[in-house]
């Protein structure tokens, strides 16, 4: 399962890019919200 750990200072959009948080860590657990959030932080097409 692919998971991607946040920057503390990596602002994000949860409306847009949904995140989890666990000790202090906010992280996303889903493949296509990680392509999602890719996509949206390099300005790239959203991978199917």
């Amino acid at each position: 399962m692919p998971v991607l750990i946040l920057a503390p200072d990596r602002a994000v959009d949860e409306n847009v890019v949904p995140f989890q948080t666990a000790n202090g860590k906010r992280y996303i657990a889903d493949e296509k919200i990680i392509r999602r959030y890719l996509s949206q932080q390099y300005g790239l097409p959203e991978a199917g």
